[in-house]
Order: C-alpha cells, then structure tokens, then sequence
C-alpha cells in the first residue's frame, strides 16, 4: 500500500485474550489519538462469546484514575505505551490469580463454585491428557483449551450458532458495543470496515478430530459448521449491510485453502500457523484494493 508518493502506515491495535468491550475501548481511548483515517475490525467468532451477558451503562467510558508517575506521564504523551503498560498489569494479576502447579484440581474447584455437577467433573478429570495437564503447570499449553468443556461447553455453539438467551444476549451487546465504535468513527471522519475471521470449527475437517483439546474437554461442536452457511456469518453480513459497512467473510476462502493444504492451524492450538496468516494477509489485501474498500485507496490510484 506504500509507494514513493504516498506512505500509508498499518497500526496493529489488537491484544490478545481481548473482546469487543475492550479493543472498542482500546480504540475509543487510545486509538483515537493517532487520527487514524480507516479502522479495520477483525472479528473472531469467540468474541461473541467473550462479550458479557450484562454491560456497564457507560462501557467504553469507565474512569481514568492517575495518581502520578509513569502510567500519567505514559497516558499524555506516549497513549500506546500506557496501553501497553496497563496490558502487563493486568496479565501479572490475571496470572496471580490462575498460575497453578494442579490445573485439574483448580478447575475442579471452580467448577463446584458455579454448582456444576460432581458427576461431570469427574467425567471431565478423567477426559484429560496427563502430558497437556501437565503441559499446562509447566506453563506451556493454555488451560482455557482444556477447561472449557467443564466451565463452559456451549462456548463454540454460542459463538457459532447464537442459539440460546445468553448467545442471543451476548449477540445483542456486541453488536451494541460495534456500533458504538462505528458511530464514533464516523464522527471523527474515520472510514470503517469489517472482516470475519472464522473459527477452524468452520473450515478445517482436522479440527473435528477426537483428538482436539476443545473436543477432548467436553465442549460441543457441530461437523455441520464445516460447509453451511453458518449463524455468524448470516447476522454478521445482515448487520454489516444494515450499519452501511463493507464485510468480508474469510470463510468461503479459508474452506478451500484446506482443500489443497494439510494444514493452516497448530495441531493443537486453534491460532493460525505461518500459512495461515499468509491466506488470511493476502485474502484481506486483495479485498481493500480490488473493492476499493476506504477511499485513500482509490485516490492512491
């Protein structure tokens, strides 16, 4: 998109391990500031899932407390860096409270505080590898892959299939949440569009497999995600075309990269490998030249 003429800078303003309340937040306060001219929101299924149930009434606009000292000084001069700061922050205390030495005792005992019953968590102690639970005391494997067949087994179904009141609920605030950012945007003069990322449930037959740690743990997934056109993408190009905004879903692109590759996602890790990424790069590149999807694309031309 650079040339001699013309510069055009990309700033990645995605944390991982976030969801629609805080990247829209990220962007409303700490994006903003670098007077973007186009925002591009890249939207994972689980995002849906990983909205709350029940939103603050102001959610993108909680208070700013300074004392002084760096986080102040970080804040007014230098936004990413005080994004960046709060980011470790919170991942020592997030860490603090789940760093455990016994994941499936402290997964078991999560699950007894939320009345699950007995009968499955035993049947859930029993479903997992010893080598991934220990894997996840070393501090080597995620313990989210494993223990949300216990905590929550509906998360891909909520996320995919928006069936239940909660996904509905959950549907309704991110939506909420998106068009909050999409409203500011344009009063700041600031092109918008979005892409679907699809969860490898929805492209990749391997990761059907008996084997894969969200299907060992108890969550359940539906094979029938690998060729219909599936809930999230139906309400998300609704929704898109209803806010006026362009969309592009990468799942029709990613269901037939599978078809020639052995594999775009870690065998056990439902993030893109280095294959993966180049599908997802080149798909979206040619999407915003070919569509002429912001306008600094067309003047460039």
């Amino acid at each position: 998109f650079s040339s001699s003429s013309q510069n055009v800078l990309f700033i990645n303003g995605g944390l991982g391990g976030t969801g629609p309340l805080e990247y829209g937040r990220l962007f409303l306060k700490i994006g903003l500031e670098y007077h973007p001219d186009a925002l591009l929101i890249c939207l994972f299924p689980n995002d849906l899932a990983d909205t709350p149930a029940r939103l603050p009434h102001t959610p993108f606009n909680p208070p700013l407390r300074f004392q002084s000292g760096i986080l102040k000084i970080a804040y007014t001069f230098w936004p990413r860096i005080h994004t960046l700061l709060k980011k470790f922050h919170h991942q020592r205390i997030y860490r603090g409270k789940t760093r455990t030495s016994d994941f499936i005792s402290t997964i078991s005992r999560q699950a007894k505080k939320r009345n699950i019953p007995q009968k499955r968590i035993t049947a859930w102690q029993a479903s997992i590898p010893q080598e991934l639970a220990i894997a996840v005391n070393q501090g080597r494997y995620m313990g989210s892959y494993l223990s949300g067949g216990l905590l929550y087994p509906k998360k891909w179904v909520d996320s995919i299939d928006i069936s239940s009141d909660l996904a509905q609920k959950k549907w309704q605030n991110m939506t909420l949440l998106l068009s909050k950012v999409l409203a500011k945007a344009e009063q700041n003069g600031i092109e918008t569009a979005l892409v679907l990322i699809p969860s490898p449930f929805m492209y990749d037959p391997g990761q059907h497999s008996e084997k894969n740690p969200w299907i060992v743990s108890g969550c359940e997934i539906d094979k029938k995600w690998l060729e219909e056109d599936t809930v999230i993408q139906q309400r998300l190009r609704s929704w898109t075309a209803e806010k006026d905004v362009r969309f592009l879903d990468l799942t029709p692109v990613f269901r037939k990269a599978i078809q020639s590759s052995k594999n775009l996602n870690y065998e056990l890790d439902p993030h893109w490998n280095n294959l993966g990424h180049q599908i997802a790069a080149r798909a979206i590149a040619a999407w915003l030249v070919d569509q002429e999807v912001f306008s600094f694309i067309q003047n460039r031309r």
